[in-house]
């Protein structure tokens, strides 16, 4: 049954743009909240269930398990668009450390 984060990728932008001047609390409480949503579901799925395709709303297919470091990364991203000092280390990030962090 498909399922979108966003109902189109105009939307997913409009989205961005309209939270981005939100206050970084209400940023961090939006990540804390669908971090524990996605874990709540994905902690019970069955080891056969990451290896579905999924569609993302750009159209781009994947494995499921590529969601959590993809997720990852998409959090690290953020974490510098709050521009409270983070910076992520330069160079490729090898992937047992992306891999590790997973929950």
């Amino acid at each position: 049954m498909p399922s979108y984060e966003y109902k189109s990728v105009a939307a997913r932008a409009a989205a961005i743009e309209q939270g981005a001047g939100r206050p970084a609390a209400a940023l961090v409480a939006d990540v804390r909240g669908s971090a524990d949503g996605f874990f709540a579901v994905t902690d019970g799925m069955q080891a056969q269930a990451w290896q579905q395709t999924v569609r993302w709303t750009t159209g781009h297919e994947t494995d499921a398990a590529l969601i959590v470091p993809m997720r990852l990364g998409e959090v690290l991203i953020r974490h510098a668009d709050l521009e409270i000092g983070y910076r992520p280390r330069t160079g490729r990030p090898r992937s047992s450390a992306i891999t590790s962090t997973a929950r």
